[in-house]
């Protein structure tokens, strides 16, 4: 940012000041898992990732209660139309799945979309509830650095949207 002016008196006199610029960050990488609030039979939630740049790796685990919902799949992601490839994912337990993304090597890409999308079928009985939250997160640039990185989980119920 770029800054500078004029500073006058009371007699419309100038005043000498000393202008700075400085540098500002105007958003950070932001990952959360968007998904329905209320479920039923299969549905999809998806790890979005918004404002990122020279993205080029990435770590998580998944974990949601397994009694109540199953994790059928994980599918590549997207961001600013470049592919996500899903390098593998496992399930850790019955309640936690590591999935590791990845763009080819030495390559970056930069915006907005989605690092994976994940597939579940519903387990449990309406009214119940499971967490889909993220932990043992990671994601590195295109120069093996860590990307800073807020992370924001979800949660669904099983049965119809109540009005």
């Amino acid at each position: 940012m770029n800054i500078s002016g004029l500073l006058v008196d009371t007699e419309a006199k100038k005043i000498d000041a000393d202008w700075f610029d400085s540098e500002v960050t105007i958003r950070r990488t932001v990952v959360s898992v968007e998904a329905p609030e209320y479920v039923s039979g299969t549905f999809n939630a998806t790890v979005m990732i918004d404002n990122v740049t020279d993205f080029n790796t990435g770590q998580f685990d998944l974990i949601f209660n397994s009694s109540v919902v199953n994790l059928t799949d994980v599918k590549d992601g997207e961001i600013s139309g470049k592919a996500v490839s899903i390098f593998m994912w496992n399930f850790v337990d019955a309640d936690t799945v590591k999935v590791l993304v990845n763009m080819p090597m030495g390559v970056g890409v930069n915006g907005s979309g989605y690092l994976a999308e994940v597939e579940f079928e519903v387990k449990g009985e309406e009214g119940e509830k499971s967490k889909l939250d993220i932990s043992n997160e990671l994601l590195v640039d295109t120069e093996a650095k860590e990307i800073d990185a807020g992370w924001i989980n979800a949660e669904i119920r099983i049965g119809a949207v109540v009005e």
